[in-house]
């Protein structure tokens, strides 16, 4: 064998090598930049996620603590009794209030009477004098 014809060879072989490596790396490149570009995409949807997250974290503390200073069932009891009960003191003070005004009323309609006869009275008593 040459060795001209030898070191031709090697050329040949390196250089298909090299073509060979090349074609596939560049196709490992295409879909590793493929998948690279895909991570970039799945790591914006998790940082949305994330911040969705946070922000119903952040809207569930506030919930709680709203809920937190509403009255329990057992004070809302307490409470609707309290009520019914001041209610029911409130209608009795009313029913006996309505009741001296009523008797009020009605002891000043009879002096107004006493009054208006009184006058008549008088201004029978001042005709006839006359």
């Amino acid at each position: 064998m040459d060795v001209g014809t030898g070191a031709q060879w090697a050329a040949v072989a390196t250089a298909l090598g090299v073509a060979i490596w090349g074609a596939f790396y560049r196709r490992d490149q295409k879909a590793i930049d493929d998948l690279s570009g895909e991570f970039k995409e799945g790591r914006k949807d998790i940082t949305r996620l994330f911040e969705r997250v946070d922000g119903m974290e952040s809207r569930l503390a506030r919930v709680e603590n709203e809920i937190e200073h509403l009255p329990t069932q057992k004070e809302l009891h307490a409470l609707a009794t309290a009520v019914a009960t001041l209610q029911a003191t409130v209608t009795a003070k009313l029913d006996a209030l309505i009741d001296n005004v009523k008797t009020i009323s009605r002891q000043y309609q009879r002096a107004e009477e006493r009054a208006i006869e009184a006058e008549q009275r008088a201004a029978a008593a001042e005709a006839r004098a006359k």
